[in-house]
């Protein structure tokens, strides 16, 4: 597991999966990785990153990324692999360089970017 991994996650709520996107490095900090999900444009979303149509598998139209707790999480590695096991999670493919580092930049410019999450993506040299 690595930064740009995706996975969904099935809302036991609502029983519908979202995409999410592992934003920090699982290597680097195994008890805290932050992950944003993926959400369709509009009715007021923040877009400090839009993802397009093809620019992952899963997205087949414009997407935000959501970079608000919940629905964003930040959790271990731990909690991922019991979601995992659960059948809660299932990892799809991973997002290109390019993407990962639009979506580094959109959450810096977040109205959500929270200084505990910040730090941590510093640390493990993903933002500036």
């Amino acid at each position: 597991m690595q930064a740009g991994d995706t996975f969904l996650l099935l809302d036991v709520l609502t029983h519908v999966h979202h995409l999410y996107v592992i934003l920090s490095d699982p290597n680097q900090s195994q008890e805290q990785i932050y992950c944003a999900m993926v959400s369709t444009r509009g009715d007021g979303k923040e877009e400090s990153c839009i993802l397009h149509a093809g620019e992952h598998p899963f997205v087949k139209h414009d997407s935000v990324m959501v970079y608000k707790m919940p629905p964003a999480v930040l959790e271990s590695l731990a909690q991922l692999n019991l979601w995992k096991e659960k059948g809660l999670l299932k990892f799809r493919h991973s997002v290109a360089s390019d993407v990962l580092e639009r979506i580094h930049q959109g959450y810096v410019q977040s109205r959500y970017c929270t200084d505990r999450v910040y730090q941590l993506l510093a640390r493990q040299g993903l933002v500036d």
